[in-house]
C-alpha cells in the first residue's frame, strides 16, 4: 500500500473523500445506482458508519459499481453493432465474433468499449481468424 500511495496519492485522497461521504450520509451510492448500507456491526456506538469499514468498503463499492455499469452498457449497446456481435461477457472481458470484415469488427467493438467506459482507458483486443466458426482458439 505504501508504494501505491506514494505513486498515486490521489487514490488515497479519493478513498478518503468516499469514506467521508459514506460516514456523513450513512450510505454510499455507486454510478450504477446501487446503494450500500452498513450492517449494525459496521456502526459506531453513536450510530455512525465506522471509519475502518467506510475505508474498506466505500472505495470498493464505487469501483465495483462502475465496472458493473460499464459491463451493462457494453451488453445493452452491443445490439447496435453492424460488423461484430457480442458472443458472451466473461467477468471483465467480452467475446465478440464476426462473419464480416474482421478489421472493421475489431475497430467497432473497441470503439464500443471505449465509449461505454466514459473515460480514456486502454482496451486490449485479442482476436483470431478462422473459417470454422465452431473452432474457438
Amino acid at each position: 500500500y505504501k508504494e501505491i500511495n506514494e505513486l498515486y496519492p490521489e487514490i488515497k485522497l479519493y478513498q478518503h473523500n468516499i469514506s467521508n461521504e459514506f460516514i456523513r450520509n450513512g450510505s454510499i451510492t455507486n454510478s450504477g445506482g446501487v446503494v450500500r448500507f452498513p450492517e449494525n456491526e459496521d456502526l459506531t456506538k453513536n450510530g455512525t458508519v465506522n471509519r475502518g469499514f467506510a475505508n474498506r468498503v466505500g472505495l470498493s463499492h464505487i469501483i465495483q459499481g462502475e465496472g458493473a455499469k460499464i459491463a451493462r452498457d457494453i451488453v445493452t449497446q452491443s445490439e447496435n453493432l453492424n460488423f461484430s456481435n457480442l458472443h458472451i461477457p466473461i467477468h471483465d472481458g467480452f467475446v465478440f465474433y464476426t462473419d464480416k470484415d474482421v478489421d472493421i469488427a475489431v475497430n467497432e467493438a473497441t470503439e464500443l468499449m471505449r465509449e461505454c467506459s466514459g473515460i480514456d482507458i486502454p482496451v486490449k483486443m485479442e482476436w483470431s481468424r478462422s473459417d470454422d466458426v465452431l473452432n474457438y482458439i
